[in-house]
C-alpha cells in the first residue's frame, strides 16, 4: 500500500491472498478528499476464486464508490455518520459442481453478470478496531442489482455492534459485546435469490458451535443450498488475561439461522451455541482461537467445533 501516492494524498493498494481454498487479488485507488472537499471516492478491480464443498466460484469485476460525511450537512450530532454509494459490475462463474450438490446449486452452474448499486449509511464510535473496549458500529445498506446484467435482486443488510466496559479489575476492563446482523434478500424476477448471494451461517464470524457454512436450508437429501435471509446474534464477555502481551479471554453465546426464499425469519427456529476462547493482539495482527458447543446436536454435527481466525473481527 502507498498512502500518499506522488504526494497527492491518494491511496493505492494491492492485496493478494493465496490459499488452497481461496485466492483473492484486489487493486484499488482511493482519494479521501477529492479536490480538498469532504467528498471521497475510489475505484478497484478484483478477482476472487473460492472452492466450497459442493461447487467452485469465481467472481471477477470492477467497481467504484463515492462517500460523504453527514456532519457538514447535519451538524455535530452526525459527526460519526458516513454516507456512501457504490457501483459494481461483476461476472460470476459457478463451476465444478459436485454430483451430490443440491438441485438448486446444480441449476446455478455457468456464467452470470451482476450490475448493482449499493447505497450505505454507517456510524462508528469504536475506540480501537483491533481490540475494542467501548463504542458502537452500525451499518445499513441496500444492494440493488438489475441495472444491466442478467441478475435482478435486492439485498438489505443491517449490522449493530456494541461494546460496553463493565468493570476494571486493575489489568484492563471486562467488556460486554453484542453483535446483531440481519440480512434479507429477494429477487425481482420471480426466481430464487442467486447462489452467490445466499447465506450459509456457521463459523467463527457467525454461530460458533457449527462449522463454516453448515447451517441454513437443506433439500430432501440433506444438501445445503443457502438461505435468502439470515439472523445472527453474538453476545460476548471479553476479559484480560495478560494485558502486557495483549492476551484476552472470551466467553460467548450465539444464536442464528438462515431461511429459504418463501419462508420468513422464525425466531423459534434459531439455533444456539456457547463456548469460549483466547484472543491475542499479536505483532502480526489479531489471532483468535475459540471453541464452540451447539446447544442441540443433530445427526452428522459435531459436539464441539474448534475455530481459528487471523485478522480483525468482523
Amino acid at each position: 500500500s502507498e498512502n500518499n501516492l506522488f504526494g497527492s494524498g491518494r491511496q493505492l493498494n494491492l492485496n493478494v491472498d493465496i490459499g488452497s481454498l481461496q485466492n483473492l487479488a484486489i487493486v484499488s485507488l482511493t482519494d479521501p478528499r477529492i479536490n480538498d472537499s469532504f467528498l471521497s471516492g475510489g475505484v478497484d478491480v478484483q478477482k476472487a476464486t473460492r472452492n466450497f464443498l459442493d461447487f467452485d466460484r469465481t467472481m471477477t469485476g470492477a467497481g467504484g464508490s463515492l462517500g460523504y460525511p453527514l456532519e457538514p450537512l447535519l451538524g455535530a450530532w452526525a459527526q460519526d455518520i458516513q454516507s456512501s454509494i457504490r457501483y459494481d459490475h461483476t461476472q460470476v462463474n459457478i463451476r465444478n459442481i459436485r454430483s451430490s450438490a443440491a438441485l438448486f446449486v446444480q441449476q446455478s452452474a455457468g456464467y452470470s453478470t451482476v450490475s448493482a448499486f449499493t447505497p450505505q449509511l454507517s456510524r462508528n464510535t469504536i475506540d480501537n478496531p483491533l481490540n475494542p473496549t467501548k463504542g458502537v458500529r452500525q451499518v445499513f445498506s441496500v444492494e440493488v442489482a438489475g441495472f444491466g446484467g442478467d441478475q435482478k435482486y435486492m439485498l438489505v443488510s443491517a449490522l449493530n455492534q456494541w461494546f460496553q466496559p463493565l468493570v476494571d479489575l486493575g489489568n484492563g476492563p471486562i467488556v460486554f459485546s453484542l453483535r446483531t446482523r440481519l440480512d434479507y434478500g429477494e429477487s425481482s424476477n420471480g426466481k430464487p435469490l442467486p447462489l452467490f448471494r445466499r447465506f450459509f451461517p456457521g463459523g467463527i464470524n457467525s454461530v460458533r458451535g457449527f462449522r463454516n457454512r453448515t447451517m441454513g436450508p437443506v433439500d430432501l437429501q440433506g444438501n445445503r443450498y443457502g438461505g435468502s435471509k439470515e439472523f445472527v446474534n453474538n453476545a460476548e464477555l471479553i476479559f484480560p488475561l495478560l494485558k502486557a502481551a495483549g492476551l484476552n479471554g472470551v466467553v460467548f453465546y450465539d444464536i442464528g439461522q438462515a431461511f429459504d426464499d418463501k419462508k420468513s425469519i422464525t425466531f423459534s427456529e434459531l439455533r444456539g451455541a456457547y463456548g469460549g476462547g483466547i484472543r491475542w493482539s499479536s505483532p502480526m495482527g489479531p489471532i483468535r482461537i475459540e471453541f464452540g458447543f451447539p446447544t442441540e446436536i443433530k445427526p452428522g454435527e459435531r459436539s464441539m467445533v474448534t475455530l481459528f481466525s487471523f485478522g480483525a473481527p468482523l
